[in-house]
């Protein structure tokens, strides 16, 4: 997936970024972890050397935008940078993507006759979604090729 535009990153709300705090806080609660001290261990990578860190980033690109999330616990490669978390910062990682609805849904777009286009949306994204036949959307264009709608 290619990185998407500044104008197309979602900017977390204070609800969001106030959730990721508290769950961070619940870890600094917990023991220390197993990896804290583990120096000079082999990337599989690479081949490098890695070191443990407290100061991780994980960043995941979605089709609406980007989750960054820092302060991570585990492994570095110091050759190719590459990471590994230890398990209390795996579970903050789930945690987020737990809360993600599942995104990337095909849907069809339609001729209906006198210069007017329709989208069907499958039944797999109305399950996931709370709406039905009849109600009212709002589109908003974001860019020639992406829009935003609202039920």
């Amino acid at each position: 997936m290619e990185k998407p535009r500044d104008e197309e990153i979602h900017t977390a709300t204070k609800e969001e970024m106030d959730k990721v705090r508290r769950l961070l806080v619940k870890i600094d609660k917990m023991k220390k972890s197993p990896l804290k001290g583990v120096s000079g261990g082999e990337c599989p990578t690479c081949g490098g050397i890695c070191d443990y860190a407290d100061d991780l980033t994980f960043e995941y690109y979605t089709p609406g935008g980007k989750i960054t999330i820092a302060n991570l616990k585990g492994l570095e490669c110091r050759r190719c940078g590459d990471q590994a978390y230890d398990l209390k910062s795996v579970g903050v990682i789930e945690e987020q993507f737990r809360a993600l609805p599942p995104s990337g849904y095909e849907v069809g777009i339609s001729k209906l006759g006198a210069g007017k286009l329709g989208i069907y949306f499958t039944k797999d994204l109305m399950r996931v979604m709370d709406f039905k036949p009849g109600e009212k959307a709002i589109i908003t264009p974001i860019t020639r090729r992406k829009m935003v709608v609202e039920i």
